[in-house]
């Protein structure tokens, strides 16, 4: 939906202003077009996710590892936007530098980091027994087992 909307900006800002409807001005502020980019680059990379953890046959071990794959994602976009790169955000690289503030991108992803890692707190003490599962050959057969807190 908000691909969307950046894709068809020009004509909503015309509908709006015909009709005289509050948040026209909006299309043509470059700030707020640089953080309706960075939401619906966001918001494609967390529906990305989203449809990995949807489906047939998938087991919680494979979601677990989507989930810390993204986390892991979230403090590499950290990283790179705060040094003002944008190779994961094409729809904020295609704004004019100046109307980017880095401080809020980088602002965004935090928190959105920090909200998957308060989410998951309680699948995390799961991990050493998915390992198991999914590499029981590479688990050492001298430690003693994790405990089955699933059961």
């Amino acid at each position: 939906m908000l691909s969307r909307v950046c894709h068809l900006q020009q004509e909503i800002a015309t509908f709006l202003r015909q009709k005289n409807l509050p948040g026209a001005d909006n299309f043509s502020n470059p700030q707020w077009l640089a953080r309706l980019a960075l939401l619906t680059d966001i918001t494609t990379h967390l529906n990305d996710l989203n449809v990995k953890l949807q489906g047939k046959n998938i087991l919680v071990t494979d979601m677990y590892s989507h989930i810390t794959a993204f986390e892991v994602k979230l403090r590499l976009w950290e990283a790179q936007l705060a040094a003002g790169q944008f190779k994961h955000f094409p729809r904020i690289a295609a704004c004019a530098p100046d109307d980017v503030d880095l401080n809020t991108c980088v602002g965004v992803v935090t928190s959105l980091r920090e909200e998957f890692a308060s989410r998951f707190t309680g699948v995390r003490p799961l991990a050493p027994g998915f390992k198991l599962f999914t590499s029981p050959f590479d688990f050492n057969v001298d430690e003693p087992l994790p405990p089955c807190r699933w059961s």
